[in-house]
């Protein structure tokens, strides 16, 4: 087989979302949700009755639902879609779940969200792509700062990200809040989705290395991440 098959056949791989790091801290990793919405935590590290903040809810909760259940997490999610609202006040919530109906930006305000293609899919993208509507609407949005001042916590055990390419631009903004102790960050990465997305998502990690996150768990479809703070920012 040609170098220019196997070249092509390693940018396949990685452009359709197989893009796979190395594990950069061991820890015994629990994994919390459904198949569909879980994520791996580091137990060890958190604290009785965990702060957890979860963006991005949809239509699945299970991994808030499973931290509470285990772990007497505190969570408080935010979801700025008119149909995950929907779906969530069918359902029979937790006391230790609090719900909000923004999401998180780089600035407070609003921010123009595309509907997905699939009227059975929830996820709103705020980066056109070949799976959602080419109009969009205007949905709001605030700061993780923001967010953290008016809820007045200085600490976020956990934070979840899944917000459909927008935490390229989110977590450089996150890393950066003044006053909040973040200790674990659980993201979703859309390389997938776009053809430079690898190289974005290798960006980030990098930038998590730098404000002292190291990579500990990663999904089997490799698109789901979870860093854990290991040391100080040695921002150069």
């Amino acid at each position: 087989m040609g170098p220019l098959i196997n070249l092509a056949r390693r940018i396949k791989y990685r452009l359709e979302g197989r893009y796979r790091p190395a594990i950069q801290h061991r820890c015994a990793v629990d994994f919390i949700g459904s198949d569909y919405g879980g994520y791996g935590v580091c137990p060890t590290s958190l604290p009785p009755e965990p702060n957890i903040y979860s963006f991005g809810i949809g239509q699945d909760i299970s991994f808030d639902r499973g931290m509470i259940q285990k772990y007497n997490a505190r969570v408080f999610a935010f979801d700025p879609t008119a149909k995950s609202h929907a779906w969530l006040r069918t359902q029979q919530l937790p006391a230790e779940f609090q719900w909000f109906d923004y999401g998180i930006g780089v600035q407070d305000g609003v921010l123009t969200f595309f509907p997905p293609k699939n009227p059975a899919f929830v996820s709103h993208s705020v980066i056109p792509n070949p799976y959602v509507q080419a109009e969009g609407i205007a949905l709001p949005v605030k700061r993780l700062a923001t967010i953290a001042r008016e809820l007045g916590h200085s600490r976020i055990d956990i934070l979840k990200l899944d917000i459909e390419e927008a935490e390229y631009d989110v977590i450089p903004d996150v890393l950066n809040t003044p006053g909040v102790s973040i200790n674990q960050i659980l993201v979703e990465f859309h390389h997938r989705f776009t053809r430079d997305g690898v190289a974005k998502t290798e960006r980030t990690i990098n930038l998590l290395n730098q404000y002292g996150f190291q990579l500990f768990w990663v999904s089997l479809r490799s698109d789901v991440f979870s860093f854990i703070r290991t040391g100080a920012p040695h921002i150069q």
